[in-house]
């Protein structure tokens, strides 16, 4: 399971210098649909910076959101990415906080507990 996954960190590699926003993008969206499969989650939290970059490709489909509403200190369902994972903004994340937490099923957290007490 993980726990957040740091943007910074992928992001800065050796050959990120040369490439342009778009296969940035595609690199974010590529490596969070690999940990989705790997790790078993459907919905992840960020900031609106990350969201925002993550809502620039083509595989992005928004929820609309009623504006009237105060949303102070809730996740906001901001979109579906791929059809499969549903993208929150975490209001409480700072701008600069460049990390994104995956929200796990409960049902996935039991499993995952049972299965490490078993192989102790």
């Amino acid at each position: 399971m993980i726990e957040v996954f740091d943007v910074n960190e992928f992001l800065m590699s050796e050959n990120s210098y040369f490439e342009n926003h778009n296969s940035i993008n595609r690199r974010l969206i590529s490596k969070i649909m690999q940990l989705s499969s790997l790790c078993n989650f459907t919905k992840i939290k960020s900031n609106s910076k990350i969201i925002s970059e993550l809502a620039d490709s083509s595989a992005y489909h928004y929820n609309m959101i009623n504006t009237n509403i105060n949303y102070n200190n809730s996740l906001i369902l901001y979109g579906i990415l791929m059809g499969r994972i549903q993208i929150y903004i975490d209001s409480n994340q700072n701008w600069d906080d460049d990390k994104i937490y995956p929200i796990y099923d409960p049902l996935i957290i039991r499993t995952y507990k049972i299965n490490k007490i078993k192989k102790k």
